[in-house]
This record gives structure tokens, sequence and C-alpha cells, in this order.
């Protein structure tokens, strides 16, 4: 199975939505059925690298969708919020969004009538969201400036409030929005043999259900806090008899570990770097300064790395190791 490093939130979000299996279904889900009953879900299809790139620029997590709607093309714009706090902006935030949305859109398809927007958001943080969903709320615009002022409103889902059962869609899709939903949650291990066993087991059953189980997990061990690898190893050996699962999660916890080994090699590498600059100052030191450069050892360990050059260059024309430490040191 192909090694995945899935160790941020809009990493998890954005390789899960680009599935268009996942990307059917949650638009058949969570969408107005007033709109649902006219796009041509087997038209739906990711929009290019190069136009998303170059509209949203660094919404990194973002995800933008192109279907056929009333035979007129649509967009559909996910953004996950994975903010633990409220963010009161995002109405302005989606406005702009959805301006450099069209603004590329009649930029490369100059002929070619503007296209419709469906802005989503899908929020998994703690508190219920209580932002302004329409940008006349988010302004208080006065009934006399509104004909005058942009109405633009966003779809929402906020998962804070969902029980599990309320979590709708495929299989895949379930899975997908429950670990969103309790990542930060201190009783995530309480809920494997309730929530995420029974998700795993209708997910063998498909064709690429242990690939979204590989990623939930290596998401799971990555980002939570409370997430208990051995207690999850202990539930899914007691309650699965599934071998594959049992491999993912072993195959996982050993990248995991070799990937804490390799990060703490490169410090260590980094380190050794940054004290071997350190030991070449200090040799210069002593050999133009003599016993002159014994009093300013100490006050050469407390510099930052990104300094030492600087004094390395003034080790070669400076009269005296006061000189040299001028504006750096007290």
């Amino acid at each position: 199975m192909k090694s995945i490093k899935i160790n941020s939130h809009d990493v998890y979000f954005r390789k899960q939505f680009q599935k268009l299996e996942l990307a059917k279904s949650f638009i058949m889900n969570y969408l107005p059925k007033s709109i649902i009953k006219d796009v041509e879900l087997d038209s739906l299809k990711l929009a290019p690298t190069h136009f998303v790139e170059k509209a949203l620029k660094e919404r990194k997590s973002d995800i933008l969708y192109e279907a056929i709607y009333k035979e007129s093309r649509i967009y559909f714009y996910t953004h996950l919020e994975h903010q633990r706090t409220v963010d009161k902006k995002m109405s302005y935030r989606m406005l702009v969004y959805r301006t450099n949305i069209t603004e590329q859109f009649r930029t490369q398809y100059p002929n070619k009538p503007l296209p419709l927007i469906y802005p989503m958001v899908i929020y998994h943080g703690k508190s219920k969201w209580n932002a302004a969903r329409d940008f006349h709320d988010f302004m208080e615009v006065p009934e006399e400036m509104k004909p005058y002022t942009p109405k633009v409103k966003y779809g929402l889902l906020d998962l804070s409030p969902l029980n599990d059962e309320e979590i709708r869609g495929d299989i895949f899709l379930q899975l997908v929005l429950s670990i969103l939903k309790h990542i930060d949650s201190p009783e995530i291990n309480q809920l494997i043999p309730k929530v995420f066993i029974p998700l795993f087991m209708s997910l063998l059953e498909t064709k690429t259900g242990l690939e979204y189980i590989e990623d939930m997990l290596y998401y799971g061990f990555s980002k939570s806090e409370n997430l208990d690898e051995k207690e999850l190893i202990n539930q899914i050996h007691d309650i699965s008899k599934s071998k594959p699962i049992r491999e993912v999660i072993m195959t996982i916890s050993e990248r995991l570990q070799e990937q804490g080994r390799t990060e703490g090699i490169e410090q260590g590498i980094e380190q050794g770097i940054e004290q071997g600059e350190k030991d070449i100052i200090l040799t210069l030191l002593k050999e133009k300064f003599g016993q002159e450069s014994e009093n300013w050892i100490s006050r050469l360990t407390e510099l930052p790395s990104k300094d030492l050059k600087i004094i390395a260059k003034r080790v070669l024309v400076a009269k005296s190791c006061k000189e040299i430490f001028e504006g750096y040191l007290n």
C-alpha cells in the first residue's frame, strides 16, 4: 500500500475530499435538495489544479468541484474551517474567495458565461458555530442600503452539535466526518468500539475501504492528543478478526516511530552544525585575541545560530572581543 504522510488537518481533509466518491456522497447529503435535484453528479470533477492555485492562492485546504447544473457550469467551493474558535469574518472571507474564483474564471474563459458558485464551510471546532452566514448580517446593513450591498450566504456543516447517528452519507464519508468531529475529544478511545469499529467493518467490504481506514488511523495517531495507540490496537484485536486492519495499525505505528527517530536525527544534525560553527569561532577568537577571549567564551554559547555568521565575519576585522559582540550581548 502506498505510504502516506497525513500529519495535519489540511492534508487529511484535502486527500479525502479529492476522492469523487466521497464528494458525491457529501453533495447528495449536505447540500440543499433544491440544488441537488438539478446537479448532474456524473459530471462532477475536481477543478483543474492550475485554476485553483490561481484563484485561491494559499488556501491549501480548499477544494473546488466542477459540475453541470441546469446545463450550466457550477462550482462547488468547499472550505474546511478547522480552527478551534469560530471565525466571525467567515462571510466576508467567503465573499472574497467567491470573487477570486469568478475573476479567475473570467480571465481564463473570457467568452463563457460566469459560473454559479455554492460556497460551503465544514467546521469541526469545539463550540457551536455562531458567526453570521449572510454578508448582510455580518455588515449589519441598514434596510435602505441592502439593495446596494452584496448579499452572499454560505452553506455550513457544523459537526459540533451532531450526534454520531446524525452524521449522514456513505460509509467512507461517515468515517471521515466522524474522525474530524472527534479528533480532539477526550473520549475518543471510548468511541472506538461504538463508532469506529463498525465503520471499519463496513469499509472492509468496499474496494477502497482499507485506504480510508489507513488514512484515518494515521491522521488520528498524528493529530489526536487523546487517542491511545496501544488501547486502539488492543480493542482492534479484541473486537475485530480482520487481519488487514491489524496489519495497517502496526505498519502505521512503526512508521510513526520511524518518523520520530528521523526527526530526532535531523534535529541532532542541526544542533551539531550549530555547535561546529561555534567551535570554529571559538578557535578563531583564541587564535587572534589569546587570553582576552577567555572572558567571552560563555557569551558565545548564548548566541542563536542565525547570528553566528555575523560574529564570524567580525572576528576577521575587529580589534577587540568587545567590538565583535557589540549589540548582541549585554
